[in-house]
């Protein structure tokens, strides 16, 4: 017996076209379906030019974020927090540093896994950041001695980029203090999962400061650190574990973002803090800020908590060993490499406070024979 279809899938049940190109656009899709002006087109007519668009988009994108990284590579901040990038500013010929120098320092080297390609980077920025920047091109090896880098020397043919405000950035360089940065950073944990990353970070703050994601609305962050998870081997790039200190330009930004998105959980007005699909993306990841002055205190806590659990391990190591005697007992064994400490959190804002229980987080085993 056939199986009973009803009608109205009966009708539309008819053999349709195989798609073998899952990225094509709704319309590119509508289009071949319905086919309009009688014509069906075909996948090879299609193919092309989705991967046209798509390769297009990229390139885009990819320029976009090169563009964003150069404002916080060149940034007040990071003229203030470098001495060797003031230096080099301050004895170039006309602000002017070699590219290559920025390209193989931090925040290029976090956001990127591989070093840029100076024509690349060119490119956007000529595209997305030709009012604030200078370029031109190395036609003669440089003789300044700050300049031997292994990546600069004979870098004849690459390029040269200066603010062009440079003059006045390396006046106010020299005039900020480190107390006005730290009011103006501010600690993000819980960073929604699609936003972990340099540049995302700096989108996703823009976003929430209601500034354009642009590259000429970065000059709203200074600077992005990424702080190193507990479990990071040494050496290993920075990565971001859902939480990251950003600098912004001015301390009212910070103070805006600390009133709207706290750090103790309350009720928050989605509508008045930022984009809808922003607020309501944060508040599913329960995303909230903190002052650089009240993470710096929650840090010497977390450092003084840590210290506390492993002085409690040694002393509990050193009585099983005043218990087992000068001579030592062979039905008793220590195993050293299973007194551990295990932190709740990740990062030293969450780290447990005094009312919590920490008998779960230290302890020593002993394994009796017989």
């Amino acid at each position: 017996m056939l199986p009973f279809i009803p009608r109205s899938v009966a009708r539309s049940a008819k053999p349709t076209p195989e798609f073998r190109v899952a990225s094509l656009s709704a319309s590119l899709r509508h289009s071949y379906i319905s086919g309009n002006d009688g014509a069906q087109s075909s996948d090879q007519e299609i193919l092309p030019a989705a991967k046209g668009k798509a390769k297009q988009s990229e390139a885009t994108q990819a320029a976009d974020e090169y563009a964003i990284v150069t404002f916080i590579a060149l940034s007040d901040y990071a003229l203030w927090s470098e001495p060797g990038l003031r230096r080099l500013v301050a004895s170039g010929d006309e602000g002017y540093i070699p590219l290559s120098h920025i390209l193989h320092q931090p925040p290029f080297t976090t956001a990127f896994r591989t070093v840029l390609q100076e024509t690349a980077v060119v490119k956007a920025i000529r595209a997305h950041a030709n009012d604030s920047f200078d370029l031109r091109m190395i036609v003669s090896a440089s003789s300044h001695p700050t300049w031997q880098e292994p990546w600069v020397a004979g870098n004849v043919g690459g390029y040269e980029i200066r603010r062009k405000d440079w003059k006045e950035a390396l006046q106010r360089s020299r005039n900020y203090s480190k107390h006005e940065w730290d009011d103006r950073t501010i600690y993000m944990e819980n960073i929604p999962l699609p936003h972990r990353s340099v540049v995302s970070i700096c989108r996703y703050t823009l976003s929430m400061l209601r500034a354009p994601p642009t590259p000429s609305g970065s000059m709203h962050v200074q600077h992005i650190w990424l702080p190193p998870h507990h479990q990071d081997n040494p050496g290993n790039s920075p990565k971001c574990k859902g939480f990251a200190l950003v600098t912004l330009t001015h301390s009212e930004g910070a103070g805006r973002l600390l009133s709207e998105w706290p750090w103790e959980p309350r009720h928050i007005d989605l509508r008045s803090v930022a984009e809808p699909a922003e607020a309501h993306e944060a508040a599913r990841y329960g995303f909230r800020t903190l002052s650089k002055t009240q993470w710096n205190q929650l840090q010497e806590e977390y450092l003084a908590y840590r210290q506390k659990l492993v002085d409690e391990i040694a002393r509990a190591e050193e009585a099983v060993e005043d218990l087992a005697g000068p001579v030592g007992r062979p039905d008793v064994q220590i195993r050293p490499s299973v007194a551990r400490f295990t932190l709740a959190t990740p990062n030293p804002a969450a780290a447990p406070t005094d009312k919590q229980d920490h008998s779960t987080h230290a302890a020593v085993t002993i394994c009796a024979k017989g």
